[in-house]
């Protein structure tokens, strides 16, 4: 227990408090998604073209151009408008080719591509039916491709299509600046597992396409999904075969949308805190009172699971040598059951989601490198989330006297003495899991809590210099009567006598001297100069007319 209430006052004047970073702050990252069209449609006044333009204020888009399996026998007036204007806005435009999985002669290939380059404002080359081979043949014809285009402009895009998992020859060869390296149906796009070679490269290498997906929030829950998956060119639609590329989806607007959302995001915490604690000043027993003061993280959404494990608050502190933790949970559904594997809070200490566990199906916003679970403290062991397992370190100190009010204290050497911990609480019950904070469960664009480990300052160092002398002693009687916290070292909300006491006893513990009472004399000496000094501060009293 805390011997005064000045680990609370402590706890309250060090508590940092942010809000979810902007753009470009530096705790985070914003992450680059562009959308890639097969615009394989005409055209027409108020058509799909406009569309896209339009769409470009939100949005990054590339257009794959593709009036006539190619670029057609004749330069079209319709699609130099639409182009033009497309581009003029800011979009980026490309060329299709086919080249028959290599077996369509190389000067009909280069031909068009010359066609695109006199004809339209395109940047680069799309090159359909890659013939997803390593073979040196398949190869060289098309790094002939690439490099006739790269002749052109070095600038241009080249983007082949092998239209599934391919090999990486293409890019290393190079036969091409980006790959779409899934192209199918939207029911296949949750079972499909991107070729492990991927994880390599920037997103920016790898397009995603996906049809016949009729549900505008599939799509964007599939957005996401291609996120996790390291790409960065995706178009999803309801349109369907034959040529399911004929026209946007029903639910372009919402498409746009969810990409811009995504791009606005910001990787880190949701909310930062800190509170430390002198030492021995919170104890894992039945009591609570000395949480007194400690300040928890924003509380999770009332009943937002139908469980008797629904989470309330969670609280985090330290001291020099200990993390605490407490958890409260909302009994509205019964009481909730004692510690557990229901019970789990997920640490990250390295700030690098990669390195720890990010969840089943990748739904953590942060990678764990520790787990604590009921009584006992796990560390993530392994290269990946495939083949890790959690490794048992060691019991740790618990109290679920009150199985909604639990409190654990773990050591700061176990999980590496962190400067600071990214994390999430989840609990499991037959109603379905609950997280604090929910942002944290929401993949890789998702929000954790951060605690900062802090260290308590002394008790009566109230101008905070690291030292208390005589000039805490000052900054005391220049704050006397008021309730300026730095000096309110009792948390009884006002500078008195009280708060004196906690300075002579620090300063008599540092100086090994007895510091003795104020007299009488000295107290109104005292009370005579706080006076004064704040009657020179008043501003001057203003005439009036009456």
């Amino acid at each position: 227990m805390l011997g005064t209430s000045w680990g609370g006052t402590i706890a309250r004047l060090l508590t940092l408090l942010t809000t979810l970073p902007l753009v470009g702050a530096s705790v985070g990252e914003a992450f680059a998604l562009e959308i890639v069209v097969p615009a394989y449609f005409y055209p027409s006044a108020g058509g799909d073209w406009g569309r896209m333009t339009s769409a470009l204020s939100e949005a990054s888009i590339t257009a794959i151009m593709n009036p006539g399996n190619g670029p057609g026998n004749r330069i079209d007036a319709n699609y130099t408008s639409a182009t033009t204007s497309f581009t003029t806005a800011g979009g980026k435009l490309i060329g299709y080719v086919y080249s028959g999985y290599g077996s369509r002669p190389l000067d009909q290939v280069l031909a068009d591509i010359d066609d695109y380059a006199e004809w339209y404002p395109v940047s680069g080359i799309f090159v359909d039916e890659f013939s997803n081979s390593s073979d040196t043949a398949a190869l060289d014809y098309y790094n002939a491709i690439y490099e006739h285009v790269k002749l052109i402009d070095p600038s241009w895009e080249v983007m082949g299509n092998p239209g599934t998992t391919t090999v990486e020859d293409y890019l290393t060869r190079p036969a091409a600046d980006r790959l779409m390296v899934w192209e199918n149906f939207g029911s296949t796009y949750p079972s499909h597992t991107p070729s492990p070679w991927n994880a390599d490269y920037d997103s920016s290498r790898f397009v995603n396409l996906l049809h016949t997906l009729a549900s505008g929030d599939a799509a964007a829950d599939y957005v996401d999904l291609a996120v996790s998956r390291n790409v960065g060119g995706v178009y999803f639609t309801d349109d369907v075969l034959n040529n399911p590329w004929d026209r946007l989806p029903s639910y372009w607007e919402q498409f746009v949308t969810k990409v811009a959302t995504v791009n606005n995001r910001v990787i880190g915490p949701l909310q930062t805190l800190s509170n430390p604690v002198n030492d021995g000043g919170i104890l894992i027993d039945t009591s609570r009172n000395d949480w007194a003061g400690v300040v928890p993280f924003t509380a999770d959404a009332a009943a937002d699971t139908i469980s008797a494990l629904d989470i309330d608050s969670v609280t985090l502190a330290n001291d020099s040598a200990n993390l605490f933790v407490r958890l409260t949970l909302n009994d509205e559904n019964g009481p909730p059951p004692g510690l557990g594997s229901t019970h789990r809070i997920y640490l990250d200490v390295d700030g690098d989601r990669d390195t720890g566990f990010y969840g089943d199906g990748g739904d953590f916003a942060i990678g764990a490198d520790y787990l604590l679970l009921d009584d006992r403290l796990f560390a993530f062991q392994g290269e990946t989330q495939q083949t890790f397992s959690w490794n048992f370190l060691q019991n740790v100190a618990a109290d679920d006297s009150t199985t909604d009010d639990i409190e654990w204290s773990l050591p700061l050497a176990a999980i590496g003495s962190p400067a600071s911990i990214d994390f999430l609480v989840q609990t499991n019950a037959s109603g379905g899991p609950d997280y604090l904070p929910d942002a944290a469960a929401t993949g890789l664009f998702g929000n954790p809590y951060r605690y900062e480990i802090g260290v308590a300052p002394m008790a009566g160092d109230f101008n905070s210099d690291g030292l208390v002398d005589p000039l805490d002693y000052t900054y005391w009687v220049d704050q006397f009567g008021s309730d300026d916290p730095s000096a309110d070292s009792n948390d009884d909300g006002v500078v008195d006598a009280a708060d004196y006491t906690v300075w002579r006893d620090a300063y008599a513990a540092t100086t090994a001297i007895a510091v003795p009472e104020p007299s009488i004399a000295a107290w109104s000496l005292s009370l005579f100069a706080m006076l004064w000094r704040r009657g020179r501060r008043q501003p001057p009293h203003q005439a009036t007319n009456a």
